[in-house]
């Protein structure tokens, strides 16, 4: 993990509380302490395969008006796309 991870926060991680040393842990193993936002889009692809699953499955996607799981999964996803609206 220090390979993907800045020393210098190593350094912090190992000499903080509890709580901040669990804070740290989870932003370098999710984004690498910011200098490795790309992690994020593993997170995204994952939370966005998830719900194409559970809408597949629960027939949620079609009583919405959004046939397409992977369009619903998106608009839930991206906060600044409105794909319900009409235009």
């Amino acid at each position: 993990m220090s390979r993907m991870c800045d020393l210098s926060r190593e350094r912090e991680r190992a000499q903080a509380g509890l709580r901040y040393w669990a804070w740290l842990t989870t932003i370098c193993t999710l984004i690498g302490y910011g200098y490795h936002p790309e992690g994020a889009l593993v997170w995204v692809v994952g939370f966005v395969v998830t719900d194409i699953s559970v809408l597949r499955f629960s027939g949620l996607g079609p009583r919405n008006q959004m046939p397409f799981s992977i369009a619903y999964s998106l608009d839930m996803l991206l906060p600044t796309i409105r794909l319900r609206e009409k235009d």
